[in-house]
């Protein structure tokens, strides 16, 4: 067997393998931002006086899912669950003590996923960063999920994204909708791994021309 069948073969079984071990990765549904406040005059006029449009404040994320002009429907009454605040290591404040989520909470981007401390419901996130935040629906179905998250949409005026702030987490207190789709990461690795062994194969079990 030569060289480049043993390379196609080990490359093969490692992507396999790696597929069928990494968690699914999830991008979860945006809802609205600040400049969604800023620009609707109707949140002007019935926003309280104490409210400001930068802030992930229950009534601005709630204003955000009544609001929301997509074709998904997306479970509202938003209740604050709990935040993680100024990176990895911050003291985060939960509603039963105990975080209900972890992951990257600093910089630009990263991930998140349940504890066993979440007992399931519709989940959405919130995430501020500079004077702006932006507000994310997760789904409902989160277990051995990891789900993406950056601020990328909030920039500075060189147009770079803004450091996370802090996230906010909440949930809905109505029957779930549907849950964002996955990345196909698991799938998209396995269909390589597949590809490359049937090209291997098909180079292998080519049949030799009969000389005249």
């Amino acid at each position: 067997m030569k060289t480049k069948q043993y390379v196609a073969i080990i490359l093969t079984t490692v992507l396999m393998g790696f597929a069928w071990t990494t968690s699914p990765m999830a991008s979860p549904i945006f809802v609205g931002e600040t400049r969604d406040l800023e620009y609707d005059p109707d949140w002007w006029w019935d926003a309280p006086i104490s409210e400001r449009s930068h802030k992930d404040s229950e009534f601005n994320v709630n204003w955000l899912v009544d609001t929301y002009s997509g074709s998904e429907f997306l479970p509202a009454n938003l209740e604050f669950l709990g935040k993680w605040d100024d990176g990895w290591e911050s003291s985060a404040v939960w509603g039963n003590g105990d975080p209900y989520f972890t992951g990257d909470f600093s910089g630009t981007s990263g991930n998140w996923r349940t504890t066993d401390a979440w007992g399931g419901g519709p989940v959405y996130f919130s995430i501020k960063a500079g004077k702006e935040f932006e507000l994310y629906y997760a789904g409902t179905d989160l277990s051995d999920v990891e789900v993406l998250w950056d601020t990328l949409g909030i920039t500075n005026h060189k147009g770079k994204a803004k450091k996370l702030s802090h996230m906010t987490f909440w949930t809905a207190d109505n029957p779930p909708g549907p849950d964002p789709v996955p990345e196909p990461s698991t799938i998209l690795l396995l269909g390589i791994g597949l590809l490359i062994a049937a090209g291997y194969a098909r180079k292998r079990f080519q049949p030799v021309p009969v000389k005249k």
